[in-house]
């Protein structure tokens, strides 16, 4: 699981968004590295989605919405960068 979840820290670090609603999000435009993402959260608990690009200009995305799963992610895997933490806990 420590690998899972270093790649998932990493990951997020570098291509993640946070949002102060709170929201956790991805953008890439390989949707098979989207769905290992999603995979890999699943295995702690964590439910998040994955929306295609709906237009020319956007790229696929997986969020987490919820602030339980949000909660969940930050406990679980978390972020190195302290702006990403700051933007979750409203700071």
């Amino acid at each position: 699981m420590e690998v899972k979840r270093g790649f998932l820290k990493g990951f997020f670090d570098s291509e993640g968004t946070t949002e102060k609603r709170p929201r956790v999000g991805l953008y890439n435009t390989n949707t098979q590295l989207l769905e290992l993402v999603k995979t890999l959260l699943d295995n702690f608990n964590i439910k998040s989605y994955i929306y295609p690009a709906y237009s020319a200009s956007t790229t696929p995305s997986l969020w987490i919405h919820s602030k339980k799963d949000v909660e969940n992610y930050m406990l679980n895997i978390g972020f190195f960068i302290e702006r990403k933490i700051k933007t979750i806990k409203g700071k």
